[in-house]
């Protein structure tokens, strides 16, 4: 309040005159701005440092203010310097000892205003007379340059009186000025210079020479002689920079690092390493720069990035023909961001870029180089077929061998590794024909296509064993593939809590959950990019072309036919690549049949098209009042950009199931543990024990939690759709009247049944005079059907439906028995009691205490919306592992949601794909299917993403750099944009290392999201804890949201069992066809060439068609026969 006060009192008073030099102040000429303060002044507190307030304005206090006059003093005398966050000037040492000398020898200067001529108003000399006076001589003086030259000096406490008035004697004392300094003559310097060289000095040395003019002249004709020998050493071919003199190759750009070449000129440069880092910004002055957080480390890459391209620019100027990598890759990033060819020439007579023709002749060589891996791939594989080695023939001998089994091969070569093709329809907007009157917008279409080596060795496996027969429970989900599922949620649920619970930061959770292949999917992928085929993938005949296109020229030969490789697609286009082979699958030669492909759906689209299923039920406009609702958490949270339409943008849909997911988790653990806070600790945590305790209790309760909003299918509806798979229906039997339990499938009325304590067993209940007579039943007593059931994980009671051992001799009822809304007998920790602690009346949930089920819809809206959202972060971590079991599994589940939701073409594909992996394609392609449905672009564990999401990044890429061709769509200029285009092979080199981006490679959320995630469940857990969201109220219902219904359904459980028995009989006459096809021309050709050689011997049809027959002859008991006797049932 000083500064305030002494500003008011200036004004109240008004104060004209400066206390620094007792100048006036000046006014001010606006208007406006002399409404708030009449004159121009400047506080010194926040001009100035104290110290050098000191020196300059002895006496002055620091809460005073001085003119204009004397800021223009202090900024030619001082220098801008930070202090305490705020920058002030600052006066050098040397100027304030000459201040303070000055100062001293002129005490009788007493204030300018004294010493100033009345009528000019110039400051004059003290001791000097007015004109006028009767011993004035009209000495002339000099007008001070500077206002401070008359400084008087005033103590503090009179900052703000007058000064008095000088007697004559005062005025009139002469006073001596102080001398100038003398100059140092050249002698004196070059005797310094000699005496700090004796001394060692030679920093000091070094300094005062460059005070002589020969000296500089001297030193500048040393340095650029040192700079030049530098350059011509390193313009020799045996002393080059091994960084910037490569041979172009996507190897060299992969792995061009600037800090290798940084380090080279290091040692190779050293003058010209230190030249460039004295002119060059420092680290810490990098660090500053950047407004978000930078740290050392980027510094140091930002700093060898810029360095380095100044270095290459020096050397190409020197010898273009040795030093144009680096220029060759500048090249390479304009044009394919589209520069004109105009700029090319300009940037290269700059010596910035290579010539246009340069540019041109390097992409083409990227062009090859793609050729030649693919090639190189192909040749490999073609080897390896026609060469079999030791393994494979101890393979072929010792059986087939399960898809999880891990096989040697060398990778580094390709020996025992395939490849698989993937591709989809690129379109683009042609140029526009302005002449042309009403003309409507014209697009062209391709296939973009790119090819991914597998890092699974695959060639040792069978190629022989398909499988005609597929029973429908192979494609069905069974008790394993729900266990995997839940597992995988348990983890996700660990995770969740880890993250936000406070309690529970010291527990470790598995980053990375292990499986068969592991390390091979924390490889890198190598990919390569085979550009656009030159055909329109609309039409059938189209996509026919487009097949052949990548049989004849990607896929290797076996024995004169095409080697079978997987070949991915979107939805569309796997469909019809499926519909293709079926219409060809009685042509005589497999080329035509196109057996070279193998169409494959992929997991991105699903993803995709499961997740808008979900914002279908869930998400809706009209429940933005209701809190809890996707809708209303999407306004409160400020999720702007998400919308209904998932594939408009995804990652906003994503981030918001995935925000929805944690906040309910966490919310029911709270209930579950009886917290109040996020810091507080859950209730039966063990705070104090050991870590394993500590893993053991979490990992337990997430699976309590998981097993809270679980819901499946009932056995009965999974009875029922094997049932309609297995069942032939005649057109006049109603399928309601099958009977879908017990072995004898025939309803006996009034006859006693028992169950079969396996949950997913395939009848369930069983008449007792259907079962053996050693099958005895011991009231009391869990009873199984067979040996199978017995030993199966699956349980019929709890919640999890596990068997735990020794805990399924003491289990809890529900008080309700069997009119239990859930599973009437519980493991007490799955419900959240202690063995020595169980009420005598005791109801498994507050529906069961009720009486009712599904009348809260706000609770039932809880579980839904948390189930589904573990089910899309399970998936996706099934993907980011490589997990192929995990993904199949998740299909099998999935094929029951595809069906509810009658998504037509996906039940063709998936049943397609679950039909291969259960046996109908043979071992190689099984273990292919499953294995190598990722790529990884980073080399990094838990970093693989889905084919068909890089071929989406690879098609937008392509579209943006057709751009640059402008209508003009040769051959060439099209094969060129292509294959430059994507996240792999030339783009990979646009990393960090060398432009300072990351460019379109799909990646987890981001830093910011996570940070987001985090506050924003911490905001619901406080807003939201009141709303009772886990609370059974009854009678309750969102605002816009459709009634759900409790549990899992399959809608029309018999029409879906006869769909996959129709499927599989079409797949079955596919096969069937060919391999008839294959036997009629290996007669045929067995025919030509005997009666080519003339021999007289007739072949041996009989036997060649009794053995086709073998293979083709369907089994003489019916596929459900089969597997009830394999699960020990008369």
């Amino acid at each position: 309040m000083t500064w305030w006060c002494n500003r008011l009192n200036m004004e109240s008073n008004n104060v004209r005159s400066c206390p620094a030099c007792s100048g006036p102040f000046e006014q001010r000429q606006n208007a406006k701005a002399a409404r708030k303060s009449p004159i121009v002044h400047f506080k010194l507190r926040s001009l100035i440092t104290p110290e050098s307030a000191e020196a300059l304005f002895p006496g002055v206090n620091l809460d005073s203010f001085v003119c204009s006059k004397c800021k223009k003093h202090v900024l030619s005398q001082g220098r801008l310097v930070s202090m305490n966050g705020r920058m002030r000037y600052h006066v050098t040492p040397q100027t304030i000892m000459y201040k303070a000398m000055y100062n001293k020898k002129r005490n009788a200067c007493r204030g300018v205003s004294e010493l100033t001529d009345s009528a000019a108003k110039k400051p004059r000399l003290a001791g000097t007379p007015c004109e006028g006076e009767e011993n004035g001589e009209g000495l002339v003086i000099e007008e001070s340059s500077s206002p401070m030259e008359g400084i008087s000096t005033l103590s503090s406490d009179k900052v703000d009186q007058e000064p008095q008035p000088l007697s004559s004697v005062q005025v009139n004392a002469p006073t001596a000025m102080p001398p100038k300094p003398k100059k140092e003559g050249e002698r004196q310097k070059k005797e310094r210079v000699i005496t700090f060289m004796k001394q060692g000095a030679y920093v000091k040395a070094l300094k005062n020479l460059l005070f002589l003019e020969k000296g500089r002249k001297a030193f500048r004709e040393i340095m650029a002689n040192e700079l030049r020998k530098e350059v011509h050493y390193v313009l020799e071919s045996e002393n080059t920079l091994r960084g910037l003199t490569p041979a172009f190759s996507l190897e060299t750009m992969e792995n061009f690092k600037w800090r290798e070449v940084m380090e080279d000129v290091q040692v190779k440069m050293p003058m010209t390493y230190t030249v460039l880092q004295g002119i060059m910004p420092s680290e810490d002055l990098l660090m500053r720069k950047r407004r978000t957080f930078t740290t050392r480390r980027e510094a140091r890459e930002t700093w060898n990035r810029k360095t380095g391209n100044i270095v290459a620019n020096i050397l190409y100027a020197h010898n273009p023909w040795v030093y144009k990598f680096w220029h060759n890759i500048v090249g390479l990033e304009m044009w394919r961001q589209g520069a004109d060819r105009r700029i090319f020439d300009k940037l290269h007579h700059l010596g910035v870029c290579s010539t246009y023709l340069s540019v041109q002749e390097t992409v083409d060589r990227i062009r090859s180089l793609h050729n030649e891996h693919i090639h190189q791939w192909k040749e490999i594989t073609e080897r390896h077929l026609h060469v079999p080695t030791s393994e494979e023939s101890t393979d072929k001998s010792s059986g087939n061998k399960s898809s999880g089994d891990k096989f040697t091969g060398d990778k580094s070569t390709g020996v025992g590794c395939s490849y698989s093709l993937c591709w989809d329809k690129i379109k683009w907007k042609a140029a526009e024909c302005r002449h042309k009157e009403n003309h409507q917008a014209q697009f062209h279409r391709r296939a973009l296509c790119f090819s991914v080596q597998h890092r699974t060795p695959s060639l040792q496996l069978s190629s022989d064993d398909a499988e005609i027969d597929v029973h429908p429970s192979s494609i069905l989900p069974d008790q394993k593939d729900i266990q995997t599922l839940k597992q995988r949620m348990a983890v996700i649920v660990q995770r969740i809590l880890v993250q936000h619970m406070s309690a529970l930061d010291d527990v470790c959770v598995e980053a990375h959950i292990p499986h068969h292949f592991t390390a091979e999917m924390s490889e890198k992928s190598s990919l390569v990019n085979l550009g656009l085929i030159d055909s329109d993938p609309r039409p059938m005949s189209g996509g026919r072309s487009i097949m052949q296109h990548l049989q004849e020229k990607h896929c290797p030969k076996q024995e004169g036919k095409p080697f079978t490789l997987p070949c991915n697609s979107c939805e569309y286009e796997v469909k019809r690549m499926i519909r293709h082979r079926e219409i060809l699958s009685k042509e005589a030669s497999p080329r035509k049949r196109l057996e070279g492909l193998l169409p494959t759906p992929q997991e991105f689209d699903k993803q995709t098209l499961l997740l808008q299923d979900t914002v279908n039920d869930l998400f809706h406009k009209n429940s933005i009042n209701s809190k809890g609702t996707l809708f209303q958490l999407k306004e409160f949270f400020q999720y702007k950009s998400v919308s209904s339409k998932v594939r408009e943008d995804f990652n906003g849909v994503w981030d918001l199931m995935e925000f929805a997911t944690h906040a309910y988790v966490v919310l029911l653990a709270m209930k579950l543990t009886h917290m109040n806070g996020l810091d507080d600790k859950p209730e039966g945590f063990p705070d104090s024990a050991s870590e394993a305790i500590q893993k053991r209790w979490l990992r337990q309760f997430s699976q309590r939690i998981v097993d809270n909003v679980w819901a499946w299918v009932s056995r009965e509806e999974m009875s029922a759709v094997l049932t309609g798979a297995t069942t032939d229906l005649s057109n006049d039997e109603n399928p309601a009247d099958i009977y879908s339990f017990c072995s004898c499938r025939k309803e006996k009325r009034g006859e006693k049944m028992v169950r079969c304590c396996n949950a997913m067993c395939s009848n369930g209940w069983y008449h007792l005079s259907c079962l053996k007579q050693d099958k005895k039943i011991v009231a009391d007593e869990d009873w199984y059907c067979s040996t199978a059931c017995k030993q199966s994980a699956s349980y019929i009671y709890c919640i999890c439906q596990c068997h735990k051992g020794k805990e399924d001799l003491f289990m809890v009822q529900c008080e309700r028995g069997s009119a239990c809304t859930k599973r009437v007998w519980y493991h007490p920790f799955c419900v959240g009691l202690q063995s020595s602690d169980i009420p005598d009346v005791w109801f498994c949930s507050e529906e069961c205490e009720i009486g009712k089920r599904g009348e809260d819809q706000v609770l039932e809206y809880s579980k839904r919306l948390t189930l589904e959202g573990l089910r899309h972060l399970a998936r996706q971590d099934f993907i980011r592992e490589g997990d192929g079991n995990g993904l199949v599994s998740c299909w099998k589940l999935d094929f029951l949601d595809i069906w509810n939701r009658n998504h037509t073409r996906y039940k063709y594909i998936t049943h397609f794909f679950l039909a291969n992996v259960a046996g109908a394609a043979p071992s190689r392609l099984r273990h292919e299917l499953i294995w190598e449905r990722v790529a990884n672009l980073r080399g990094l564990p838990g970093k693989n993403v889905p084919l068909d999401q890089i071929m989406g990044h690879l098609a937008q890429d392509c579209k943006a750099i057709l751009k640059q061709l402008r209508g003009e769509y040769s051959d060439l200029s099209l094969a060129r944009c292509s294959q430059l285009a994507g996240v792999f092979g030339f783009d990979n080199a646009f990393a960090n290392r060398l432009f300072g981006k990351d460019r379109l490679i799909p990646s987890i959320p981001s830093h910011r999201h996570t940070s987001k995630c985090l506050s924003d469940v911490a905001t619901f857990v406080k807003e939201y804890a009141s709303c009772d969201l886990w609370t059974y109220k009854g009678r309750r219902q969102h605002t816009g949201i459709q009634p759900i219904e409790p549990g899992y359904h399959v809608k029309n459980p018999l029409d879906f069992g006869r769909y996959i028995a129709e499927r599989n009989r079409v797949l079955r006459t596919i096969m069937t066809n060919s391999q008839e096809a294959d036997t009629r021309r290996t007669q045929d050709s067995d025919s030509s060439s005997s009666s080519s050689s003339g021999e007289d011997t007739p072949c041996d049809s009989s036997s060649s068609s009794a053995s086709s027959v073998r293979s083709l002859s369907l089994p003489d008991q019916s596929p459900m026969t089969a597997f009830l006797e394999m699960m020990d049932i008369q």
